[in-house]
């Protein structure tokens, strides 16, 4: 770890807990992230055969508002390639963010709310190593337009991924009932305030967990407290990902390339 707190790298509100759960941290995204706990093949086998809990709080998390959702969803897609204006509450939407030529300059997930006060409300998840510059491109286009407000600082993310994900997640709330595949909804689990979502990049069913960064730490220890739960590292995920065939922004791809070039 020595080696990652000397770049003055920043720290996710989960850090002394990776450091707790015997972590190796490196520099990832401006962040100091753990590449690995057990070993690549064992956090990979754990994904598929139970569940892992990762920490994915270095990501952007992004609220976009406007007068209703049919003006946050139109403005929005003046960027962005996907249907909008047609998400119901609840739904979320993969997309890119496109700029002037066309070319990508990041993906993104988009959800729309449905709690009561939400309308006109839109979230958005940007990668990690591209939410500053992808929020830039949002004030400037659309700044006059809509209230852009960012959570890097105030909220965590975390992933619950695996095919017993469902079982742990229930013990707690009842939203592996009611929640569909690229779906979300609010929750409260042991007293904690969270937002979860139905959209995992490993494969395996799974669900995130939007969760103030006071409140982080106490729901990882209260996930992983489950037999069936470990913590998981970013080595492991980029190994997950290559299954269902999702992309590393800018992998793949760089901001010259176009949805239709991948396709």
């Amino acid at each position: 770890m020595a080696g990652a707190e000397s770049q003055d790298l920043l720290q996710t509100p989960l850090h002394d807990t990776h450091i707790k759960w015997g972590g190796r941290m490196v520099g990832f995204a401006g962040y100091a992230m753990p590449v690995q706990y057990k070993g690549i093949v064992d956090e990979h086998n754990q994904t598929r055969n139970a569940a892992s809990l990762f920490d994915v709080s270095h990501m952007g998390q992004v609220a976009v508002k406007g007068a209703d959702h049919d003006t946050t969803a139109r403005a929005l897609e003046s960027l962005m390639p996907g249907d909008l204006v047609g998400l119901k509450p609840g739904e979320m939407r993969y997309t890119l963010l496109l700029n002037d030529a066309g070319g990508i300059e990041d993906d993104l997930i988009v959800t729309r709310p449905s709690e009561t006060g939400t309308d006109g409300t839109l979230l958005i998840v940007f990668n990690a190593g591209r939410k500053d510059h992808d929020v830039a491109i949002l004030r400037d286009a659309l700044g006059d337009k809509l209230s852009i407000e960012t959570y890097f600082d105030s909220k965590a993310l975390l992933a619950l991924q695996g095919p017993k994900a469902t079982d742990v997640l229930s013990r707690y709330c009842d939203l592996p009932q009611k929640l569909s595949f690229m779906n979300a909804a609010a929750a409260t689990i042991d007293g904690i305030d969270v937002y979860v979502s139905r959209a995992g990049y490993t494969g395996e069913d799974g669900f995130e967990l939007s969760v103030a960064n006071k409140d982080a730490a106490k729901l990882a220890e209260l996930l992983v407290s489950n037999d069936e739960v470990e913590p998981l590292a970013l080595a492991r995920v980029t190994a997950c990902d290559s299954k269902p065939g999702f992309a590393f922004m800018a992998m793949i791809w760089t901001i010259s390339a176009t949805p239709s070039a991948l396709a």
